[in-house]
């Protein structure tokens, strides 16, 4: 880390700690045992303390602008688990904005 008085320079550390390829252990939920590690160059590491924290910052922004533009619906949300609540027209809509 590169040492600058008395603390560390923060974006050295965020870049120590997020600029490498990290890896995803899936399990097959079988009897043998099985795993599959996953490698992923976007994003946090699994079980990383602020990865959520991350995910929401990212989240925000497009669930305000959508929440901005269909106030006739209601968006309901838990960290990554976000609802739509409203006419299916709007609600269709809506998705396909999110899905692009």
């Amino acid at each position: 880390m590169q040492h600058v008085g008395t603390s560390y320079n923060s974006s050295f550390l965020f870049y120590a700690l997020y600029a490498f390829t990290s890896f995803l252990f899936y399990s097959h939920c079988n009897y043998e045992g099985d795993v599959t590690i996953v490698p992923f160059a976007m994003g946090t590491c699994q079980g990383d303390p602020l990865g959520g924290a991350l995910f929401v910052l990212a989240h925000f922004r497009a669930l305000h602008f959508i929440v901005s533009h269909f106030t006739s619906c209601l968006f309901p949300s838990i960290v990554d688990d976000t609802h739509i609540i409203g006419p299916l027209s709007i609600v269709s809509s809506i998705y396909e904005h999110f899905m692009q």
